[in-house]
């Protein structure tokens, strides 16, 4: 089902990224955040699939981010700095 909503909004190129992130282990320092942190990645309760989602009833442990645009470097740049504001223009190890 998730492939299927993905490859209807045109997301099958971030998928496959993320599922090679992840089996290197370069997503684990985004999930190792704090949950005020990754609650920051919020765009409104219209659109409750587009940023974090955590803590969900029933489903302990689950969590997902989004990054609305995430094939745009600036939608990427602007998720690492909301993410990590101290890092400033200076993460360049997460894009």
């Amino acid at each position: 089902m998730l492939v299927r909503v993905l490859k209807l909004k045109g997301n099958m190129q971030v998928l496959n990224m993320m599922l090679g992130l992840s089996n290197n282990g370069a997503v684990r320092p985004l999930f190792a955040l704090p949950a005020d942190a990754k609650r920051r990645n919020y765009y409104g309760a219209d659109r409750p699939f587009d940023g974090y989602l955590g803590d969900v009833p029933g489903f302990p442990g689950y969590e997902s981010v989004a990054i609305v645009d995430g094939t745009k470097d600036e939608s990427v740049r602007d998720f690492a700095r909301l993410l990590w504001p101290d890092a400033g223009d200076n993460n360049d190890g997460f894009w």
